[in-house]
């Protein structure tokens, strides 16, 4: 044994460099000198696709919790309308004809997404039978979402077809036509992209096509509608498929309100049975809102709108989250949160408020917004107008 040991402990040696071999081939890799000079030349850029938390905007000091961090921006928009880009960017006269094109009771949201995929296929039109097949030949938002959503997570026992009739059996009455065009406005418009300008093709037509916390959202609300008719053995079929395709355990009793944006994605997003999440609330990856173990019956978090829960963040029990509220990533909160408060830690203890936006205190968000002011500025003539014609698609009446 001890000859062996001392033969292994030669060969690391000779295998191992040391410290001053490291740098020297570090110092000559071509690879190294290349990140190094992308890093000077843009560091921006190099912080989006690397998360390097060294860039010089303020909006993106993520790494330091800074009051004007990306996520936190999300609630000065939840008083603003979603205007796709690329009617934000026509003259005049080409945005007074595509009003005028539109019928009085035109969803102004789907209308815009066809806007976008007639300019995607300009841009790409290899996209074309794709964009074709899954937008411009259906009827309405909900043809092309529950169109998508069907294929993604069909099987030989329910194909595409029964889940299509089924999702329109269940979810085509307006409060749901309405909660998803509020889901299809926040996973297009709450995101740091969004917020900060840096990518400009954040459009609700790729949020449709391929936002799957969005599409997550849509099959919970179907088993969540199944589950409210009796018929709970297909609603937790649809709770498995949901955590299998989109790594999202959301029990089908779960109350989850409008205008959610849900980051799905490989760490996991569990949401307990009676869990209740209003709306506006924004959920990233790996939270975790489920309960404590010792209680029963009522046993989960009640989340208050507009509520921000960071990266892998943990609420447990039955504990009320005010409105505003964040929560930080990898905290564990078991207590109470008051309104507006930034908590993080574990357990979680408050560190600071955040300021009230003007707007946030009105009812409604996105499209359904009643404020005209956001962060002290009052919204555009486009987005005013375009606020009326969202409410009066849903049968409410707008306040000016």
């Amino acid at each position: 044994c001890e000859i062996a040991l001392v033969v292994l402990t030669s060969l690391m040696l000779f295998i191992i460099p040391s410290a001053t071999q490291t740098e020297a081939w570090l110092a000559s890799s071509p690879t190294i000198s290349f990140r190094t000079s992308w890093s000077q030349h843009d560091s921006r850029r190099n912080f989006l696709l690397s998360g390097n938390p060294a860039s010089t905007d303020e909006n993106f000091d993520l790494a330091h919790g800074s009051a004007n961090e990306a996520w936190e921006l999300d609630l000065t928009l939840l008083s603003r309308p979603y205007v796709s880009s690329t009617l934000e960017h026509m003259d005049s006269e080409s945005q007074s004809k595509f009003f005028d094109s539109l019928d009085c009771d035109a969803d102004l949201l789907w209308e815009q997404i066809k806007l976008e995929a007639n300019q995607a296929l300009l841009d790409e039109p290899s996209a074309g039978p794709q964009v074709y097949t899954r937008i411009l030949s259906q009827k309405s938002l909900l043809h092309a979402l529950f169109a998508i959503v069907a294929h993604e997570i069909e099987s030989e026992l329910m194909p595409a077809t029964s889940l299509q009739n089924l999702f329109f059996e269940m979810l085509d009455t307006d409060q749901d036509s309405k909660y998803i065009a509020l889901d299809v406005m926040a996973s297009t418009m709450r995101t740091p992209s969004s917020i900060a300008g840096v990518v400009n093709d954040k459009t609700a037509l790729f949020a449709v096509l391929f936002h799957q916390g969005l599409h997550a959202l849509v099959c919970h609300r179907l088993s969540h509608r199944l589950c409210l008719t009796g018929r709970t053995g297909l609603a937790y079929y649809f709770q498995s498929t949901l955590s299998r395709k989109y790594s999202a355990d959301i029990h089908p009793a779960a109350k989850i309100g409008p205008g959610i944006y849900l980051n799905a994605g490989s760490a996991g997003v569990v949401i307990g049975e009676t869990a209740v999440v209003e709306q506006d609330v924004t959920i990233l990856q790996g939270v975790t809102l489920g309960g404590t173990g010792k209680e029963r019956g009522d046993r989960h978090p009640k989340v208050g709108r507009g509520t921000l829960l960071q990266h892998s963040c943990s609420v447990l029990g039955n504990i009320t989250i005010g409105e505003g509220a964040i929560i930080t990533a990898k905290s564990i909160v078991t207590k109470p949160v008051p309104p507006f408060a930034r908590v993080s830690g574990v357990p979680a203890k408050v560190k600071s408020y955040r300021q009230q936006d003007e707007g946030f205190g009105m009812e409604g968000s996105n499209g359904y917004g009643r404020s005209t002011f956001v962060d002290g500025q009052r919204l555009s003539e486009l987005e005013i107008h375009m606020r009326k014609m969202y409410l009066a698609y849903w049968n409410e009446e707008c306040i000016i």
